[in-house]
């Protein structure tokens, strides 16, 4: 793509105590310190290219107001952040205050006790949903990303550089993309210089993470262990809302394994649905966000969240990020310039693969120039063009995917003014899908 463009991530704690210090740029030689009560104004500075867009993530137990709705809850917290944007003289947009979903028991100024309560792993899984969708959102650049963990606080940090460097090892697949790492020197009370250093910086390599979604009560929430029994039912119906159904599991998961095998011509057979997997995470996060109770008692606020997202969100998410970033859609049958390109632009990062594929594809093209009249505008099985044996798995991924007794070809004559390679086209013989399914999953873990 060339060209990049930058985006910086962050994570918050409370900022009311933050006092005013000189950030050294050790990263960066013959850089002026820049004085502040945040370490941003210094990165925004120094940062190149200058992020377009500054994604800061606090948890909503940063909550300061006594409300009557969630909603309410995430309004607060952002507007409380962004009155320090304004402080810090920071134009309001290009900030994004993403709040999420934290735990625990603390006392506010005015004496009240503000609980929240649900699966701490939540803070985790809709950090990932955030960070896919940003990173959906910029689908079309290389990207250098940046982190900045100095004031993030307990588990933050943590759960925020895991989801940042799982979903761009996911985005990786369709782009070229850096991560740099930074983190300032703790503050204790009189110290007036702090230096800002630089912790980690690598090119991402492209990863898909051979785990798909099992087939049994596959519900994109759980309940809440804190939920009582009396209301478990009705949650429950729910949340069955949120199933998914054993046919698109089988064909995510062969989607998944279509990717970690090296299968082409299966990719785009099982390639998902991009908005229909967002209409299902979408829904998910609608009822979680639905299930979350308000309460107040005596001087006691409670936030209880009564669903988790939970392991199978994340699996979708993964999934979605994936098949959108790499900008395909369903055939079930291709060219083989296609299959070069799709080799080209995806397994190519992999020698092993690539190499496979390429073997695999020279030979498919070598038997039809030798079988030239018998295959044009007629679909044969490669079986039919030369030696065959008998169907195996093994065979199938041996010859990424294109197994003489499940593929047939064709050349199509009008086609041929474009080339041999767009001429020949691909596919799955259609009572043999189930067969090419399965072995597409093979070595995806559930």
């Amino acid at each position: 793509m060339g060209e990049y463009r930058s985006l910086l991530f962050a994570t918050w704690g409370l900022y009311d105590n933050w006092e005013r210090v000189r950030y050294i740029p050790s990263f960066k030689t013959g850089s002026r310190p820049v004085e502040a009560r945040s370490v941003l104004p210094l990165l925004l500075e120094n940062i190149e290219p200058r992020p377009k867009k500054v994604y800061i993530f606090v948890a909503d137990t940063v909550l300061k107001s006594i409300v009557n709705s969630y909603e309410e809850v995430v309004e607060n917290i952002r507007e409380y952040y962004l009155r320090f944007i304004d402080e810090l003289g920071i134009d309001r947009s290009i900030v994004e205050i993403i709040v999420t979903p934290g735990v625990g028991e603390f006392k506010m100024a005015n004496g009240w006790i503000k609980v929240f309560r649900g699966s701490l792993s939540d803070y985790y899984s809709y950090a990932l949903y955030e960070i896919c969708k940003i990173l959906s959102e910029h689908s079309d650049r290389d990207l250098k990303v940046f982190l900045d963990l100095t004031h993030g606080i307990n588990y933050m940090p943590t759960l925020i550089y895991r989801a940042l460097k799982e979903s761009l090892e996911i985005a990786a697949l369709s782009r070229s993309i850096e991560l740099t790492v930074y983190n300032s020197e703790p503050y204790t009370k009189g110290v007036e210089e702090l230096r800002t250093h630089l912790v980690e910086a690598e090119k991402i390599s492209p990863r898909i993470v051979p785990v798909g979604l099992r087939i049994d009560k596959c519900r994109l929430l759980n309940r809440y262990e804190g939920v009582s029994d009396e209301y478990a039912i009705e949650l429950g119906k729910r949340l069955d809302e949120t199933r998914l159904d054993e046919n698109l599991i089988n064909e995510l998961n062969a989607f998944v394994g279509s990717l970690i095998n090296g299968l082409p011509l299966a990719l785009l057979t099982f390639y998902p649905d991009c908005n229909l997997l967002k209409e299902r995470l979408d829904t998910a996060l609608d009822i979680w966000r639905n299930e979350m109770e308000i309460k107040r008692d005596y001087q006691k606020l409670m936030v209880l969240r009564k669903a988790s997202l939970n392991e199978n969100f994340v699996k979708l998410l993964k999934i979605w990020l994936a098949s959108k970033v790499l900008n395909l859609s369903r055939r079930y049958e291709a060219s083989l310039r296609e299959l070069h390109e799709i080799r080209e632009k995806i397994f190519s990062k992999w020698e092993k693969l690539d190499t496979m594929i390429s073997r695999d594809l020279k030979e498919v093209e070598d038997s039809a120039r030798a079988n030239f009249g018998m295959i044009v505008d007629c679909w044969k099985p490669l079986r039919d063009l030369g030696k065959g044996g008998e169907w195996s798995e093994r065979n199938f991924l041996a010859h990424s995917g294109f197994e003489r007794n499940v593929t047939e070809i064709t050349v199509r004559s009008s086609e041929i003014i474009k080339g041999l390679r767009e001429a020949i086209r691909l596919r799955y013989l259609q009572d043999k899908r189930e067969k090419v399914l399965n072995a597409s999953k093979l070595g995806v873990l559930t």
